[in-house]
Parts: C-alpha cells; structure tokens; sequence
C-alpha cells in the first residue's frame, strides 16, 4: 500500500513539475517572441526614416548592447542555480549573501565593459566602420552613450536570475514584453520630432534603466 501511495505521489510530483516547466517555458517564448515580432513589423519603418548608414549603425549597437550580456560571465544563471538549490533545501537565510556578492561583481564588469567599450569606440567609429565623416561626431557620442548603458543592461540581468529562480517568470515576461517592444516602437516614435541617432539612444539607455530598476522593485 505504501509503495503505491510512493508511487502516486511521485506521479503527481512529476506531473506537476512537467506543468510548471511548460508554463515557465510559455511565457520565456512569449517574452522573446512579442518583441520579435514587433521588431520584424517596425524595422522597415526605422530604416525609412534613420537613413541606411544611421540604421546600420543603430543595429550595431543593439548587437553590441546584446552581446554584453555576455560579460556577467554566467553569474545570473548560476545565480539562478544556486538560489533555486538554496529554496529546495530550505536554507534561505544564505540567499541575501549570494545576491549581495553577485550584484557586486555584476556591477564591476558592468563597468570594467563600459570602460572597453569606450575605449575602443574611437577605433570602432573611426577606423574599423568606415562611418561618414559628415555622421562620426552623432555616431562617437552615441557610441559612448551606450557604453553607460552596459553596467545597467549587466545587472539587469543578475536581476532576472533571481526572479527566475523564485519561478517568477510571469513577471520577467511582463517586464520583457514592454521593454522589448520599446526598443522597436520608441525610436519610431522619437523620429516623428527628429532624426537625431544619438536622440534615439538616449531613449534607449532610458529603456535600460527602468528596465533595471522595475526587476530590482
């Protein structure tokens, strides 16, 4: 009897995490997925109205922004792991101590990037790129301006390891969603008052901060 209670509790047991893996993997791809699709949608449009050059370059920095990720060096995820191992064993008083340090070193590649980055943008705008003379002044500082952003983009995601190893992922995706979209409507909509490419990325580092900050809250 009880090897068939045994049994029927571990039945139940994998069922329900089979459902929490399904849910959890539902709302990862509708947080990629929705800003994607927007993203399809908005670009041609982006393209009319930045001009091929500034575009070109906008799309650099989205990539550059996106490879940065990078340079936690996989702390967010392994502090996913062992936050996650920590709930499952009960020991949550060590949790706050992991986040702490993990924060701390997040923070110091995100700027250890920023100071890469920076440096090597002369190089970049100047040398490598080939950037029309007439564009480099708006492309350095728009370069540079990003190049801030990398700390915050870092630590966001040290941030959404934590949600997600509390199987919050319904909150990173409501964060994802808008965020993501407005990285694809938000220049748009600044193109309707100017076609500054350096207006554009000041709203995207905008984008980035509240980003950051509503995962910390």
């Amino acid at each position: 009897m009880s090897i068939k209670l045994s049994d029927k509790l571990n039945i139940e047991l994998d069922l329900a995490n089979g459902i929490l893996l399904t849910k959890n993997t539902l709302w990862n791809l509708l947080g990629h997925g929705l800003p994607l699709i927007v993203g399809v949608v908005t670009i041609p449009a982006l393209i009319d109205r930045l001009g091929t050059e500034r575009f070109g370059v906008l799309a650099i920095l989205w990539v550059v922004i996106g490879y940065f990720n990078l340079f936690d060096f996989g702390i967010g995820r392994a502090l996913t792991k062992m936050i996650a191992e920590q709930l499952g064993i009960g020991k949550i008083g060590d949790i706050p101590a992991l986040i702490q340090t993990a924060l701390v070193l997040t923070c110091a590649f995100g700027i250890l990037g920023t100071l890469l980055f920076a440096g090597l943008t002369r190089l970049l705008v100047e040398d490598l790129l080939n950037i029309d003379i007439v564009l480099q002044k708006e492309v350095l500082r728009a370069f540079f301006l990003m190049a801030l952003a990398i700390p915050f983009v870092i630590v966001t995601t040290c941030l959404r390891g934590i949600l997600e190893a509390y199987q919050r992922f319904n909150e990173v995706t409501a964060v994802r969603i808008p965020m993501g979209i407005l990285i694809f409507i938000g220049p748009l909509a600044v193109l309707q008052f100017t076609d500054s490419l350096l207006s554009v990325v000041i709203f995207l580092f905008i984008v980035r901060v509240i980003t950051l900050g509503t995962y910390l809250i």
